[in-house]
């Protein structure tokens, strides 16, 4: 047969019935369900609870009244999956996902923090992009700079073949006019003269 606690007639082999916990309620050691290392409510361990005025259950593993702690799922190897019964990587997410900034997790400098809105980097990225879409920038994109004071702004000698339609300007805020059609080595001459003609000007005013 079913064993209840807290109810006389449960519904799985096991079923604990409380009243609501909100996930609050592991700070001072209450929850409908528990687990510790030793006795007492403040015992460190794992509490898990459900809160019918958010309609949410929870997990927490703390230690009431001193620190929440880390919980960790599959720590010795297996994938988690959440809205997914086949998960494919370490975690497979089956739907949108939510986080204030993404960081590597071998070398925290290098982050994708969708929402920062100010310098130095919205994202800083160790090796190569890769873009097989369309991309749009609302503000400037600079190439060499962390200030770029056009739409697309490059510091140096723009490499490559064929550049199509587009305007280049180099560190002294000098531009190509819109429009016109650029090689890579038209460039490159266009930035050397542009720099030799304010040396000889005495300055990059």
């Amino acid at each position: 047969g079913n064993v209840g606690i807290g109810n006389t007639n449960p519904y799985t082999k096991f079923q604990i019935s409380d009243v609501s916990h909100p996930a609050t309620d592991s700070n001072s050691g209450s929850a409908a369900f528990a687990v510790t290392v030793g006795g007492g409510q403040t015992a460190p361990g794992i509490r898990m609870g459900y809160d019918t005025a958010a309609n949410v259950g929870w997990i927490q593993s703390s230690i009431p009244g001193s620190t929440n702690e880390p919980l960790l799922l599959n720590s010795q190897s297996g994938n988690v999956g959440i809205n997914t019964t086949s998960p494919g990587t370490n975690l497979d997410v089956n739907g949108n996902a939510q986080a204030s900034i993404f960081y590597d997790r071998d070398n925290t400098n290098y982050y994708l923090d969708p929402a920062a809105n100010t310098m130095p980097y919205a994202a800083n990225l160790g090796g190569s992009v890769n873009v097989s879409g369309s991309g749009y920038f609302s503000g400037n994109v600079g190439i060499g700079t962390i200030a770029p004071q056009f739409a697309l702004d490059t510091r140096g000698i723009v490499g490559g073949s064929l550049l199509g339609e587009m305007a280049v300007g180099d560190s002294f805020g000098t531009g190509a006019p819109v429009g016109d059609t650029f090689y890579a080595g038209q460039i490159g001459k266009n930035l050397e003269s542009n720099s030799e003609n304010t040396s000889r000007n005495g300055g990059s005013g």
